[in-house]
């Protein structure tokens, strides 16, 4: 929660960076990059995102299966 999406943004991608996570694989790095795209930042959301932002997504965190199973 914050006053503005803007700081409400940088602190949800403040978390995600300190977020750590032991033994599993996780998205995280995902998220984060979601949550940096121009749609995401400007509620340009709805069901086909990933799909809409795939080349930017994908190009900039190589995933494999298991991350990709977690995504989904």
């Amino acid at each position: 929660h914050a006053p503005t999406r803007e700081q409400a943004l940088a602190k949800l991608d403040r978390a995600l960076a300190q977020t750590r996570i032991v033994g599993l694989p996780n998205n995280v790095a995902f998220l984060r990059y979601i949550l940096n795209t121009e749609s995401f930042s400007q509620a340009n959301l709805d069901t086909a995102l990933i799909e809409r932002e795939a080349d930017e997504l994908f190009n900039q965190h190589p995933l494999d299966l298991s991350t990709l199973v977690v995504t989904a």
